[in-house]
């Protein structure tokens, strides 16, 4: 069976979003384990739903459920980036 395919939907937004805002995030830079961190963490916040390929959830998502997506998406790596760097920073003391 094909399972290697399915993956969580919102996977790819996630690592993008984290790419682009981990810059705010200058303690977290250059350290993949907790950028890894912040990605579950943001995953885990989010809506578990499976795919198996990304072009069928295209057709079959509004515009409008895009766009709320994209805010949860954004507001779930945000959190995250904040959460793993204030545990960082209190470790560091």
């Amino acid at each position: 069976m094909p399972f290697a395919s399915i993956h969580n939907r919102h996977e790819r937004a996630v690592f993008d979003k984290l790419k682009e805002a981990s810059a705010r995030f200058p303690d977290l830079i250059g350290n993949e384990d907790l950028l890894a961190d912040a990605v579950c963490i943001a995953l885990n916040a989010l809506p578990a739903h499976y795919v198996r390929h990304d072009v069928d959830l295209s057709v079959h998502i509004s515009d409008a459920q895009r766009e709320k997506d994209a805010k949860a998406v954004s507001d779930a790596v945000e959190s995250a980036l904040r959460m793993v760097q204030s545990r960082r920073v209190a470790g560091d003391r």
